[in-house]
């Protein structure tokens, strides 16, 4: 159904933002058209279990991956790329109690997340 949105708005791709897990699929829209959907998942919290970083997507009119790169594509022109957003965890944790104690609904929902990937 992806490719049926695609065609209708005319794109050959979308990027969003923040939905908390990431995501990035090629496919096909049409014979021989290609599209491609890229989400960072969570600039401001680990995406991967075992991983203390965020991530953020890269759209270059560059064909080559930046080093850091952890996945990504090309596309018409474009280049799409997930590359790890790096935070100081130490520092960032007790602001984070800070703000939500244990009990709280996003310490419940994240904490584990943000120590632990």
């Amino acid at each position: 159904q992806a490719g049926a949105w695609f065609r209708a708005a005319k794109v050959d791709a979308f990027a969003s933002t923040h939905t908390c897990l990431p995501f990035a699929q090629r496919f096909e829209i049409a014979q021989g058209r290609q599209g491609v959907v890229f989400n960072n998942g969570a600039a401001g919290m680990p995406n991967f279990a075992g991983t203390s970083y965020g991530l953020i997507t890269r759209i270059s009119d560059s064909p080559d991956p930046p080093s850091d790169s952890l996945y990504g594509c090309n596309l018409r022109g474009a280049r799409f790329d997930s590359v790890p957003l790096r935070f100081d965890s130490a520092k960032f944790t007790p602001r984070f109690l800070a703000r939500w104690p244990p009990g709280s609904a996003a310490h419940a929902s994240y904490f584990t997340r943000i120590c632990a990937g």
